[in-house]
């Protein structure tokens, strides 16, 4: 992010991968970190999980 100014040019969005990361420990990298982010969550997949066709 840094290397490229990205923060500067336009909006970051993180968001953990389903089953490798938990959203909230992204969140307090984020935090820790102070970094210039946003933080996204595949909303579906917390209400819904793995079944199919949602």
């Amino acid at each position: 992010m840094e290397e490229h100014g990205l923060a500067e040019r336009c909006q970051v969005l993180f968001s953990p991968a389903w089953g490798e990361l938990e959203p909230r420990e992204l969140a307090e990298w984020i935090l820790e970190d102070g970094l210039p982010v946003r933080l996204q969550l595949q909303l579906h997949k917390i209400l819904w999980g793995e079944e199919p066709g949602r």
